[in-house]
């Protein structure tokens, strides 16, 4: 291919490294509809509720300490910041869990967005 044909291609740019502090606890992505535990931890809604109906402790998959019996709700400050950080991330994951209803920027992203 020669390089005048290169430069009319759009050229793909790499994801942004995700910084630990934006990953999930359990499944070590970008937080997604994340909810930060009293602890100060945050993970995904969806992999909270799949510790909680573990059947096991519900302790914070981070540091252990008690989760307490009402879950935290969603943080649409961190959805809106995780979004502009790590716009592809974020919408992989969404692709990944079609379906889902996504909050981001205080509003619903909704497959075929």
């Amino acid at each position: 291919m020669s390089s005048s044909s290169l430069a009319g291609q759009k050229r793909s740019e790499p994801e942004a490294e995700i910084d630990p502090d934006c990953k999930c606890a359990v499944c070590f992505e970008v937080l997604l509809d994340p909810v930060t535990l009293p602890c100060g931890h945050s993970l995904d809604q969806r992999c909270l509720q799949k510790v909680l109906d573990s059947g096991g402790q519900r302790a914070c998959p981070t540091c252990r300490k008690k989760i307490p019996a009402d879950p935290p709700a969603i943080s649409r400050v961190l959805c809106a910041m995780l979004e502009r950080s790590y716009p592809r991330q974020v919408r992989r994951l969404f692709e990944m869990h079609a379906g889902r209803t996504v909050v981001t920027r205080g509003a619903s992203l909704q497959q075929g967005q």
